[in-house]
């Protein structure tokens, strides 16, 4: 796949409001928020890239880097980890048909 056409498909999948569709879908967003769909793709996808290992601390620092003030404690990454795999299949699935 030509770069130009994979960074277009994921500027595609980072639409919030794709992204907010799909979370409702997969029952990632169930109510309102600090942890936003959008900035937890993010965090999971583009931030992680660099990271040899990967722990809730180094998520949460991921996500208050994306979204400004909002600081997760390890316990609401923790379940949020596990709340995630549909969603984010379901995100890859929508970027890569």
């Amino acid at each position: 796949m030509h770069i130009a056409k994979l960074v277009s498909r994921l500027f595609k999948l980072f639409i919030p409001s794709i992204i907010e569709e799909i979370a409702k879908s997969s029952s990632f967003m169930k109510r309102h928020s600090k942890l936003l769909p959008e900035t937890f793709a993010k965090a999971m996808s583009l931030r992680l890239l660099d990271c040899k290992n990967i722990t809730e601390e180094v998520i949460a620092e991921k996500y208050a880097s994306i979204q400004n003030g909002v600081f997760l404690s390890k316990q609401a990454i923790a379940k949020s980890l596990k709340e995630s795999i549909p969603f984010l299949k379901k995100l890859l699935q929508r970027a890569f048909p």
